[in-house]
């Protein structure tokens, strides 16, 4: 009997080029193709609407005792400021033409007397971009009034 003797091991070999390339191709199309999330400042926002009678979107617990009650209602077309107005206990309602006027009005408020404290809340429609919902929150604090709150836009 003769020994089969082992054959001789076939040399395999890997092609490496061919993957390197469809590697490339693959990072080449996901970078082409990927579009990031929008900014935090484009994220929509809904209001609840005045129907269901939820409470306004954000609260001021913190305040106590008596408080004077500004309201700034914000009518918006495509997402933008289209009109503005002020109302409160010291005033009738009037309307803005522009922020630097928003501004310069909440400056000038101040409370009837030292322990009563200014509570604004912003009502806006549904359709108002949430960047221009903050800018009119960030003019409120920067005029002194720390204490603001969102509700939907009442009839």
């Amino acid at each position: 009997m003769s020994a089969k003797c082992p054959g001789v091991p076939a040399d395999v070999t890997l092609p490496v080029t061919p993957m390197l390339d469809m590697s490339f191709q693959l990072l080449a199309f996901f970078v082409v193709t990927f579009r990031p999330i929008p900014t935090e400042g484009q994220l929509p926002v809904q209001l609840s609407s005045v129907a269901t009678g939820a409470p306004s979107v954000l609260s001021n617990p913190q305040v106590e005792g008596p408080t004077d009650e500004y309201t700034i209602r914000v009518h918006s077309v495509h997402g933008e400021i289209a009109a503005m107005s002020l109302r409160g206990p010291t005033f009738a309602e009037t309307d803005m033409r522009s922020s630097q006027e928003l501004s310069e009005r909440l400056a000038a408020l101040s409370p009837n007397n030292v322990h009563t404290r200014v509570a604004i809340t912003i009502e806006s429609s549904p359709e108002l971009r949430y960047e221009r919902l903050m800018e009119l929150m960030d003019r409120c604090k920067r005029a002194g009034h720390p204490v603001v709150g969102l509700a939907p836009l009442r009839g």
